[in-house]
């Protein structure tokens, strides 16, 4: 069978139709595929922008991650240190405790030496009593000794004026006078300086 010229064209028209009418749908997929990979070419820019902003903060979580380590470290030393100052005052809380007991002891230990001291000046306060008593006795004792004493003298004297008297008639009775008065002056300034010195002793 030989297709004319006429045949040829219809069947090319007919395929021509066809293909037209087949290859619609993929135009319009392939629109939508131009249409899903702009889409996805702004998605990618996105995340691309995205990506970069993460890669920012991760930077930023890198440095505070590294300040934080070197916080880390200061408070672990600082902590140490904590430690050690705690052991320090446990050591002196400790010697404080050793010092207050002995403080304790060394108050009990005073309030025995007070009350030793309190008998001491009651026994003080009494010889002292003792003391001015005897003191007063013998004081009076000494005065009166000393007077009887001045007296004797005072009677001696006149027994040696009457003998001088009687030794040396001739001469002037003021010369003789004279002599009297100035030798009981001499004795009354030896008695009066030895009555002070034993008053001076005894006050």
């Amino acid at each position: 069978m030989t297709l004319t010229t006429e045949d040829l064209a219809a069947i090319s028209q007919l395929l021509d139709t066809k293909l037209k009418f087949e290859l619609r749908p993929l135009k319009d997929d392939v629109s939508q595929l131009k249409s899903d990979v702009s889409q996805l070419k702004g998605d990618v820019s996105q995340l691309k922008g995205d990506v970069n902003q993460l890669k920012g903060d991760v930077s930023q979580l890198k440095g505070d991650v590294s300040q934080l380590k070197g916080d880390v470290n200061q408070l672990k030393g600082d902590v140490n240190q904590l430690k050690g100052d705690v052991n320090q005052l446990k050591d002196d809380v400790e010697q404080l405790k050793d010092d207050v007991e002995q403080l304790k002891d060394d108050v009990e230990q005073l309030k025995d030496d007070v009350e030793q001291l309190k008998d001491d000046v009651e026994q003080l306060k009494e010889n002292q009593q003792a003391t001015h008593n005897l003191l007063l006795e013998t004081r009076l004792h000494i005065e009166n000794t000393t007077d009887h004493n001045i007296q004797l003298l005072a009677e001696n004297h006149i027994n040696l004026v009457n003998k001088l008297n009687e030794a040396i008639p001739a001469v002037n009775q003021n010369l003789a006078y004279e002599v009297k008065v100035n030798y009981l002056l001499d004795k009354m300034n030896v008695i009066e300086k030895d009555v002070a010195e034993i008053k001076s002793k005894i006050a």
